[in-house]
């Protein structure tokens, strides 16, 4: 499917959830006590549990793949800036804008903001992606 500028892609929103937190942490080896730990947590500067940034940043990359396919997986990369902490029982979406596409030697790069929001508004991750589109598309994509 041919990409064009200014195109939005949206991510389903989920809900985060401690037991998501627990299964990343032990399959990361992350078991940072401010991702695990009430109690540690509650008496942190963030007042609660967060979690991994990777975690919530792995939606967007999710995301792009349901848009870029194999070109996102062989030829993407990711700049971002983690913005804010993601708390149990936030609400997550992923935002992606296609903001240029441009031909070389017959191969798009396609330029995207990227952005993850929690709870509707308040920007989580911030930042931009590069695609090198250097597989032919399926009609399906």
């Amino acid at each position: 499917m041919q990409k064009t500028i200014g195109e939005i892609y949206t991510s389903n929103s989920i809900i985060i959830e401690q037991t998501q937190i627990n299964k990343y942490a032990e399959a990361s080896g992350d078991d940072n006590p401010i991702h695990l730990d009430q109690d540690f947590a509650q008496k942190s500067n963030f007042g609660g549990i967060v979690a991994h940034g990777m975690l919530v940043l792995a939606q967007i990359s999710e995301l792009l793949t349901s848009i870029f396919g194999i070109n996102w997986i062989n030829n993407g990369y990711l700049d971002v800036r983690f913005r804010r902490p993601v708390f149990v029982k936030d609400s997550i979406q992923s935002i992606i804008e296609i903001t240029s596409i441009e031909s070389i030697n017959d191969k798009n790069e396609i330029n995207c903001k990227v952005s993850c929001v929690k709870n509707n508004d308040e920007s989580v991750i911030v930042g931009t992606a590069k695609i090198y589109m250097i597989y032919k598309e399926s009609k399906d994509d």
